[in-house]
């Protein structure tokens, strides 16, 4: 077999650099137009993509007996009847550089029209031929350039408008069930179709088509035996000159690769239904197709998928409803388009794809990997192969603290990097039986916290520790806390899951403890204070706590095996509220929370898995609901780890999962904004299964550490570092202070709230006007701000240790900063609660 070896550059759809050739995507589905269709091979739509990346959608009823048009106006769908005759199997359109649409189309039995909107009588249709399965397609000066199948004579024929219509012969005797037809650059024509010779439809060929002085050459690309009446075929031109043709062959889904003269299986299963084909920069082909998973006549399901010869990413479901006769193109963003029948009702929808994680935005506050995966994939050579990053934490000098436990349990290990990821010390810790090292965390003193499951025997009772290291990752104390016996599977389950400290460096962990979420409080010397005990008929289990300015407590967990709950306790673990939210429907695992977080405001999030799906909830600081949203299109995703940054962003880790169990998956690190709109998002992935963001925390320049494991030949431990939205900067002052200022207040130069003491900020700003206080955290966060006109003289502001929601701030210090005429000073205050 011979291709064509060499093929004038081409356009085809000239993009920016693709940021689709990445999976997954996120898919906005909408229903466009519910008018009820029921002939599944009549039915067709086609998609092209318009002046402002806006797609506009053709689509017809072969038993109504009318052909349909929506445009996509930036707000909403625009529907209108374009004829009241349509006749399958003949449809086809393109948009020119005005919006116009151009079209070819079966009106009355097997007669050919052409159509343009935009005349001053709306559509103008003109008789072109007779003939069936047309498609059209635009010069670089707006000509239509059609191709298609003339019935009677048994030609396959070719038309341009150049001031009147030109026609061409390409093949004579010949039965053509399926054609497809772009242009390169230079407005060279490029054709794929199935033909036959005779009558017998038992037999074949698929056939590649070019001009060459003159004279159309033809390359046979495959050859059917068993019938090609229901195979299809689409040809695109990527943006380097290759041409791509995507085939259905008995059943399969193929490509074939002009430049490289080669084919492959693309999708190996005989429950394709139907497909098409697109083709992008980077010579990436997107093709959306149906599949029936439950066999050929079961229901099809929508698919999406993208690569080149060689490369093809695991493909995507779109939708898991019924659906067929997709249509697909590509915007000017590299965002893929979906036009697709509702099988059940005929409705029509769109399905546009996001933009993927790494590439969606190239400010600086994007997700953006600093060094290869493999730079910052750490393997341990004291726990060899099989590892886990299960936690890590970010000290107050803003160095990162990184947990990772082996896998076959008896082991963790402690590291400490610089903020750029450079190892400053390392630390294990092993013992016999079983020791199982699940949250870390630091304190305002740079001591660091491990908490999780310890057990002198293996597969027996397991008790609650913890182990509390200096800065130099030196063991200086521990508590272990004896637990009744519950296993859950091989391994025993009792002990701690999650880790944090409140303003006091008092250190609360939670976890699970005779099937109950347990949560205990302890001083800096690990003597008991307090715990506290949730219980429901099943298992209840702790899996993350986090701790506001006024030193309430909050733990995300399960109840009852599936639930998805958040527990507020006050400093004294008195419980205050509980919120609970019905995590049924779970296929692959239990449901529930599995991180919580508080921002400097007050708010509280929490993610996990509820209905096999990426949960996030947003509270209030009383636990009143204030969002939620959820990661879908997925088989599986399941949030893992939660931390707010200064702005109040909120960026969550887990991962996702596509295609069967077991098979593909993806770490996944999101941030978004305050109204939950997604600022950035990343991924990475190995070339196994077990590839997770574990869990997540945030520096005081706002830079993101994401702790998990990534599987190449083994599960490894990964530590990345992200950039995140850059924080306010809390000295503005110049370099001359100007103007005079001091804080007093409180005992020994610090403010205690809870005894009533207040900052007063005094100063003198030599000219009269308006001054300004403003309170910014250590990281930069614009806590409070006041103002008042002065004469001049001296004058105060007074703090009353709140922030802007009237809430008393966490111990710590903090920044003044005060402007106006003749003033421009940074002061500090500490306060200690």
């Amino acid at each position: 077999m011979r291709f064509k070896a060499a093929i004038v550059l081409a356009a085809g759809v000239l993009l920016a650099p693709d940021p689709a050739g990445a999976l997954p995507l996120e898919w906005n589905i909408a229903e466009i137009d519910t008018h009820t269709y029921v002939d599944d091979w009549a039915d067709r739509s086609e998609m092209d993509i318009g002046p402002g990346d806006l797609p506009h959608i053709i689509y017809g009823n072969y038993s109504a007996g009318m052909l349909r048009y929506a445009a996509y106006d930036g707000a909403g769908w625009d529907i209108h009847t374009v004829t009241d005759t349509f006749y399958s199997p003949g449809l086809s359109l393109a948009l020119d550089g005005a919006g116009d649409t151009h079209l070819a189309a079966n009106l009355t039995g097997e007669e050919l029209y052409y159509g343009v909107s935009g005349t001053p009588s709306g559509w103008e249709f003109s008789d072109l031929a007779e003939g069936d399965y047309p498609s059209i397609t635009l010069d670089s000066q707006m000509r239509p350039h059609i191709a298609y199948f003339q019935t009677a004579r048994e030609q396959l024929e070719y038309a341009v408008y150049d001031n009147g219509w030109e026609f061409d012969t390409i093949k004579e005797d010949v039965i053509i069930r399926s054609l497809a037809l772009v242009l390169d650059q230079q407005d060279t024509p490029h054709l794929a179709y199935y033909r036959s010779n005779n009558d017998d439809l038992t037999k074949g060929q698929l056939v590649y088509s070019f001009p060459d002085n003159g004279q159309w050459q033809e390359e046979e690309i495959d050859v059917l035996s068993d019938g090609f009446y229901f195979n299809g075929v689409d040809i695109a031109v990527g943006a380097d000159g290759n041409v791509h043709i995507v085939y259905l062959h008995s059943g399969k889904l193929k490509y074939a690769d002009i430049d490289r003269g080669s084919q492959e299986v693309i999708a190996d299963d005989t429950q394709i239904g139907s497909f098409s084909a697109a083709a992008g920069a980077e010579n990436l082909v997107r093709v959306a197709y149906t599949f029936a998973p439950d066999g050929f006549n079961g229901k099809k399901e929508l698919w999406y998928m993208s690569g080149s010869y060689g490369d093809w990413k695991d493909p995507e479901r779109v939708e898991s409803e019924y659906a067929r006769q997709p249509s697909i193109s590509v915007d000017s963003e590299g965002i893929p388009h979906i036009s697709y029948r509702c099988g059940d009702s005929g409705a029509l929808k769109h399905a546009g794809g996001s933009p993927p994680e790494e590439e969606e935005d190239p400010q600086d506050y994007n997700l953006v990997t600093e060094g290869t995966l493999e730079d910052l994939a750490w393997e341990v050579s004291q726990i060899e192969k099989n590892n886990s990053g299960l936690s890590v934490a970010v000290n107050s000098s803003d160095e990162v603290i990184f947990l990772d436990s082996k896998c076959v349990d008896g082991e963790f290990k402690l590291v400490k990097y610089d903020s750029s990821l450079v190892v400053i010390s390392s630390a294990s810790y092993s013992q016999a039986g079983f020791i199982r090292a699940r949250a870390v965390t630091a304190d305002s003193q740079d001591n660091i916290i491990v908490a999780g499951g310890i057990s002198p025997t293996a597969g027996d009772d397991s008790n609650f520790f913890i182990m509390k290291f200096g800065p130099d990752l030196t063991l200086t104390g521990s508590k272990e806390i004896d637990t009744p016996l519950f296993h859950a599977g091989t391994s025993p389950m009792d002990g701690a899951y999650g880790a944090a400290v409140d303003s006091g460096d008092n250190i609360i962990v939670t976890g699970i403890q005779d099937e109950s979420i347990r949560t205990y409080k302890f001083n800096p010397n690990l003597d008991l204070l307090d715990d506290a005990v949730y219980n429901s008929d099943t298992i209840n289990l702790g899996r993350g706590v986090a701790v506001d300015g006024d030193d309430n407590i909050f733990v995300a967990g399960t109840a009852g095996g599936d639930s998805f709950l958040t527990i507020k306790y006050n400093p004294d673990l008195i419980r205050q509220n509980v919120t609970e939210i019905d995590a049924a429907n779970q296929t692959h695992h239990s449901g529930g929370a599995m991180a919580v977080a508080v921002s400097g405001d007050g708010d509280v999030a929490v993610t996990g898995i509820s209905d096999d799906e990426w949960l996030i909830v947003k509270y209030d600081s009383g636990l009143t609901e204030q969002g939620r949203v959820r990661k879908e299109n997925y088989d599986l995703s399941e949030g893992r780890g939660a931390a707010f940054d200064t702005a109040g962003n909120l960026i969550v880790s887990g991962y996702i999962e596509t295609g069967d169990m077991y098979v593909t998956q993806w770490g996944k690190t999101v941030l978004y904004d305050t109204q939950f709109a997604v600022i950035s998002s990343a991924t990475f992935r190995g070339d196994g299964y077990s590839n997770k963001a574990n869990a997540i925390a945030v520096s005081g320049d706002n830079s993101i550490y994401v702790a998990g494991m990534i599987f190449d030949d083994w599960e490894d431990s990964v530590i990345i570092k992200y950039s995140g939205v850059s924080p306010p900067d809390p000295s503005p002052s110049p370099v001359e202070e100007e103007g005079e200022a001091e804080v007093v207040g409180g005992s020994g130069g610090s403010v205690n709230p809870n005894e009533g003491e207040t900052a007063k900020i005094q100063f003198k700003s030599n000219q009269p006007g308006s001054v300004t206080v403003r309170v910014y955290s250590r990281r930069g966060q614009l806590v409070w701000e006041d103002s008042k006109e002065t004469d001049g003289s001296d004058d105060e502001i007074e703090w009353a240790a709140r922030n802007a929601q009237d809430n008393v701030v966490s111990s710590g210090i903090y920044i003044i900063h005060i402007s106006g005429p003749g003033i421009d000073v940074t002061r500090q205050v500490p306060i200690v609660k």
